[in-house]
């Protein structure tokens, strides 16, 4: 009898499947000296980065899977393309990718009509310019939330249901949690729109820079939940 438990034992311990250890990626992307030429003043977002290292290290992320964008390297193009080779290549179902913005935000006209407020939210990179100037910038840099969905939806999608994602945003305009009030603001209330522009729904309390962003449908069940962490709300200043 002992025999034939021990043999039913190792078995099942044979054929048993073993419990995956997620692997954790991440890409940290901060901008404190931007080119003096695209408007943009020095802000002190690089100073996160050993910060926000150390705390990832200390919860399991291994250094050589944390790959950070500092400054020049945090370019429109570079970003999402590190977010591509980094995260959403690397990235196997059951895993943790995490993602680290910190640096300027801005409104920008929404283009193709998926907002219900006229604007989309956009992240500065190296590369980006402040000013509207028809025919020679008018967004084309900025790194926009519609941007940052697909490759969050991409990211989802590879990780499965099993998996995590996780996104921070330390810039103006970005969700709903605001820092204190001293600190020099990571951002401009001056809209990435041409002269005059004016957002829709401006004038009552659901629109304009008050409004919501239109909620798209998606199959969420074969996607990894995610969560986002946001400096202020998307009618706010970052300070």
């Amino acid at each position: 009898l002992i025999t034939i438990l021990l043999l039913k034992h190792n078995w099942v311990g044979a054929n048993t499947p073993t419990e995956y250890t997620p692997h954790k990626y991440a890409l940290i992307c901060a901008l404190s000296n931007y080119p003096a030429e695209n408007g943009w003043p020095y802000i002190h977002s690089v100073n996160d980065v050993p910060y926000m290292k150390g705390a990832l290290i200390k919860q399991g992320w291994k250094e050589d899977d944390i790959v950070v964008l500092i400054d020049s390297q945090a370019t429109h193009d570079r970003v999402i393309s590190t977010f591509r080779s980094q995260l959403i290549n690397k990235a196997q179902p059951g895993d943790i990718c995490l993602f680290h913005f910190s640096g300027h935000g801005q409104p920008v006209i929404d283009k193709n009509g998926d907002e219900a407020d006229g604007l989309d939210e956009g992240m500065i990179c190296y590369d980006t310019k402040l000013h509207y100037v028809a025919g020679e910038y008018e967004g084309e840099k900025h790194f926009i939330d519609d941007e940052l969905d697909v490759l969050l939806t991409d990211l989802r999608t590879k990780l499965g249901p099993k998996g995590n994602a996780i996104v921070v945003v330390d810039a103006c305009f970005s969700g709903t949690i605001s820092k204190g009030a001293d600190a020099p603001v990571r951002g401009t209330s001056e809209l990435m729109a041409p002269p005059g522009y004016k957002p829709k729904g401006s004038d009552n309390e659901a629109g304009g820079l008050n409004g919501q962003g239109m909620k798209m449908s998606i199959d969420e069940s074969n996607l990894a939940p995610y969560v986002v962490f946001s400096a202020s709300r998307h009618t706010e200043p970052d300070n």
